[in-house]
């Protein structure tokens, strides 16, 4: 940011410059390509029945609300399963963008 005061901090105490709520499936457009992403499950569902946190190239993981887990955001598309009626299911990912580094 020091280099141009243009641009704005979406996160001042944030860990990665860019961020985005996802509701389908995802991979970062042009993400930096050695970097890491944060997932981070938000929403109300029970994870033994739905929203496992598909990554397609890897399989399941059971990702309960309001943990975090790291993946190489370049490599790894992901998404959630479907949940049951009444519930709700997002993610918070937190990344760089490759062309921060342009």
């Amino acid at each position: 940011f020091d280099s141009n005061p243009n641009l704005l901090c979406n996160f001042a105490k944030g860990p990665w410059p860019a961020a985005v709520f996802n509701f389908s499936p995802y991979r970062p457009w042009q993400p930096l390509s050695d970097g890491w992403c944060t997932i981070s499950s938000l929403g109300f569902f029970d994870p033994q029945r739905g929203g496992q946190l598909i990554l397609w190239d890897l399989g399941l993981i059971d990702l309960p609300p309001r943990l975090t887990i790291l993946i190489p955001s370049m490599a790894i598309q992901h998404s959630n399963t479907t949940i049951q009626l009444g519930e709700m299911c997002y993610s918070f990912t937190y990344y760089t963008a490759g062309r921060l580094f342009h």
